[in-house]
């Protein structure tokens, strides 16, 4: 009988300690705010992209020529960000994008190819 509690108190601890180490965080690490924050990344076609996030609702964006810091364009943006999903939405001129906030990864939808960018400040 000894043995026999012994065993199952045993089993349930082995339980308990796998049960709880196999549980990780799998929430997204979404940032309280983006206001001072600089994203860069580069496209499929090797232009280097710089967003500045200046104030709480804009900032500045800019695209330098492949293989060199030649300013392609340069253009302002608006933007919402909401700090419980990491959704944000970016007025750039005439289009309206979305995208994603992870810990130091932002993913913008633009026309179905998807942009990343990666927080550099």
């Amino acid at each position: 009988m000894k043995t026999w509690k012994f065993a199952a108190m045993l089993l349930l601890a082995v339980t308990m300690c796998v049960n709880f180490s196999a549980c990780s965080d799998d929430e997204p690490d979404i940032p309280a705010s983006i206001t001072g924050t600089t994203w860069e990344g580069t496209d499929e076609y090797g232009y280097r992209m710089v967003a500045k996030v200046e104030t709480s609702t804009g900032g500045e964006f800019s695209v330098y020529e492949p293989e060199t810091n030649r300013l392609y364009y340069k253009l302002d943006f608006t933007y919402l960000y909401s700090r419980e999903s990491g959704e944000v939405i970016v007025q750039l001129e005439y289009d309206m994008l979305t995208g994603q906030i992870d810990g130091d990864a932002l993913t913008i939808d633009y026309y179905g190819t998807k942009l990343r960018l990666h927080k550099v400040r």
